[in-house]
């Protein structure tokens, strides 16, 4: 138990700053590049589901350092890079088959008490399906074509948000603590790389209206960072519609954050999109943000 604890934490840290390593994770993929995991036709517990999303979504952070060369690729790795996503998105795609079938199965009562948390699993999952479809590939034109799931990761995360609402209107949401990845990575993933305006405007509210704590991802600090992403990437775009799409030469290609050591700000490194011209020499920009 607490080593899946830590595990988790681990994960989140190696998510939350660049070019770190995991530490403590086990390697999910067989010699051949397959995943070492068997989804059920059907979960029996939430748990269950919970578990198996903890391990897709680790296996997903791997499949990043590989691709991005922070891990070193040892030879069992080779077939990985190329199955790696094909076999991850098969498997998203039978957890969430599981989880529905759960739900079928289920009485109303146990679907009518558990739907914050079954909401949170599938918040959690949707990210990790848009991230394989398109994290770490060339065509920025691809976060684009998942502006439906961007919505829908937005709408189900604002129901769990309700879910821990007080019965006094205009008060925040009660504070809630949890190891697990919940809805504000995902909800950080919208504000990111969502480029629908009111979406990402969307997002960003839901973040600064909870109050959540998810292993190392607090809610408020993330709604900072995304809010000055925004600001950085719609400089010079005031002529946009609420519901128009931020134009390709706006957008940052890179992001980096390191939390400082005193805990008190974060920096940003961020690079626009080549030939941008916002930043026809395409260079790397460091900030401090303080609070």
């Amino acid at each position: 138990m607490i080593r899946n604890i830590l595990t988790c934490l681990d994960t989140t840290a190696t998510y939350m700053v660049d070019n770190r390593s995991l530490l403590l994770y086990r390697d999910a993929y067989t010699e051949e590049g397959g995943l070492d995991i068997d989804i059920p036709n059907c979960f029996t517990s939430l748990e269950q589901a919970s578990n198996a999303a903890n391990f897709l979504y680790n296996a997903y952070t791997r499949l990043m350092q590989l691709e991005s060369g922070v891990s070193e690729v040892a030879p069992r790795h080779e077939r990985l890079l190329v199955t790696g996503r094909l076999s991850l998105s098969r498997l998203v795609e039978n957890w969430k088959t599981a989880l529905d079938s759960f739900m079928r199965h289920s009485s109303p009562e146990v679907i009518r008490n558990e739907m914050a948390a079954i909401n949170t699993l599938k918040v959690q999952m949707m990210g990790v399906s848009v991230l394989i479809q398109a994290h770490n590939q060339p065509d920025q034109t691809l976060w684009d074509r998942l502006t439906p799931q961007f919505q829908e990761i937005v709408s189900l995360a604002s129901t769990v948000i309700s879910a821990s609402a007080p019965a006094l209107p205009g008060r925040r949401p009660t504070p809630t603590f949890s190891f697990d990845t919940g809805i504000v990575a995902p909800l950080f993933l919208v504000g990111f790389k969502c480029y629908n305006r009111r979406i990402r405007r969307q997002a960003i509210a839901l973040l600064f209206a909870a109050s959540r704590q998810e292993g190392i991802w607090n809610s408020l600090i993330v709604a900072r960072v995304v809010q000055r992403v925004l600001e950085i990437e719609e400089e010079g775009c005031d002529y946009l519609g609420e519901y128009e799409v931020l134009p390709t030469w706006a957008r940052l290609t890179t992001l980096g954050t390191q939390m400082d050591r005193g805990g008190r700000g974060y920096f940003l490194q961020y690079r626009r999109t080549n030939g941008s011209p916002l930043d026809p020499l395409n260079k790397i920009v460091e900030e401090c943000m303080e609070w």
